[in-house]
């Protein structure tokens, strides 16, 4: 499975900096990658007139990243007429490039974005992503939880705990246990407790901090809160946070148990 691009729905600009911005909601990415993308197609594939787009598009976006060392990349657009494929726009099979790898001028370098496996291809298991593959269906949530691994093991790992075994994905899929696992992935940007935070910080550079299958329901609960008091800069070490989970992970293991 290709993590970058599972599908036709959705892919994942994570390492290129796309999270890595003060307000990083859906309404304002989706509107930052429409005008990059609008003004790259009428870019004529020259150096120069690149270098243009580039310095365009830094004055457009003077905001300063989140995490200086990683860079935002201006290159990162839409892929496709529906606005749904999110990736480099230098890339060689991207729209008007015929085939011609640009890469080489972006920050990075070509080599760079060859090369670079974010730490979720190894560190998920296939079984949990392809159960999360099935159930997220847009770029923005997309890049958010899938490049979390310890977001995903610690979820996995309570539902697990909660259901008392390993979760069959035939009996979630388009079932009531799926609409709660929805909710549940969906906490990367919809956390009820986030307060009025536009950021939605990203873990893409993270090394999980345990290997599915080892934790315990507790180190699993403190994990899955720490991901997400880091996506918004909030506090989740509250009693009414750990609230929110145990009552939803009991919805599910309800509605599991009903399918």
């Amino acid at each position: 499975m290709n993590l970058c691009r599972p599908d036709e729905l959705k892919s994942c600009a994570a390492c290129c900096g796309l999270y890595n911005v003060p307000d990083a909601t859906r309404p304002t990415l989706w509107k930052k990658l429409h005008r990059r993308t609008t003004l790259f197609r009428t870019t004529p594939r020259s150096l120069e007139e690149i270098d243009a787009y580039q310095r365009t598009v830094r004055s457009a976006e003077p905001e300063a990243p989140l995490e200086e060392i990683i860079h935002v990349c201006e290159f990162t657009g839409f892929l496709d007429p529906r606005r749904l494929i999110v990736g480099c726009q230098l890339h060689p099979s991207a729209p008007s490039n015929s085939e011609v790898d640009l890469r080489g001028l972006c920050h990075y370098g070509s080599m760079a974005c060859k090369a670079f496996f974010c730490p979720a291809w190894a560190a998920i298991p296939g079984s949990y992503l392809g159960i999360l593959v099935h159930a997220l269906q847009d770029w923005h949530l997309y890049g958010l939880v899938i490049t979390d691994v310890d977001f995903v093991i610690s979820l996995f790992s309570l539902l697990e705990a909660q259901i008392g075994g390993t979760i069959d994905a035939t009996r979630i899929e388009g079932r009531e246990a799926s609409a709660v696992f929805r909710e549940m992935i969906s906490w990367k940007d919809t956390w009820p407790l986030r307060g009025a935070s536009t950021l939605r910080r990203n873990r893409y550079y993270f090394k999980p901090s345990a290997p599915a299958g080892e934790l315990g329901s507790e180190d699993a609960m403190d994990r899955l809160l720490d991901c997400l008091a880091f996506t918004f800069d909030a506090p989740t070490n509250s009693g009414a946070a750990k609230a929110v989970v145990e009552e939803t992970l009991k919805r599910f293991g309800r509605a599991y148990g009903r399918e």
